[in-house]
């Protein structure tokens, strides 16, 4: 989805900074800021929106349950109802001043989210 690495990994895990335990149901991909976000396959964009905590959001369903949703992002280039094709760019990061900024990927196949890692490659 980013050329990236994993900053935040799914499941629980205690977050450094704030020394709390979070549940991710997805992953956080740091990446350059500005970068673009690419579909992870082909699919329909069945919510383009805004959802607390996570900003923009995309919500691409790809066949037999599986959708595929993308977060923090600073704008979206497709539309609700368009199809989208594996690779196509989506949309894009924020700009940040350091030159990072992090995208949300979360995995639902029957309404259960699922470890993305284990479907797709993504370094940590």
């Amino acid at each position: 989805p980013v050329r990236g690495k994993v900053v935040g990994p799914y499941g629980k895990y205690r977050d450094p900074v704030f020394d709390v335990e979070v549940e991710n149901h997805g992953v956080e991909i740091e990446a350059p800021s500005g970068a673009p976000i690419r579909s992870i396959g082909k699919g329909k964009v069945v919510f383009s929106g805004t959802v607390s905590g996570f900003g923009k959001v995309l919500i691409i369903q790809h066949g037999t349950g599986l959708f595929s949703v993308y977060g923090k992002a600073e704008s979206f280039s497709v539309a609700q109802d368009e199809t989208v094709g594996p690779g196509q760019n989506i949309g894009r990061l924020p700009e940040s001043p350091g030159g990072k900024s992090v995208l949300y990927l979360e995995l639902r196949a029957a309404g259960t989210a699922i470890d993305p890692m284990v479907v797709i490659p993504l370094s940590r």
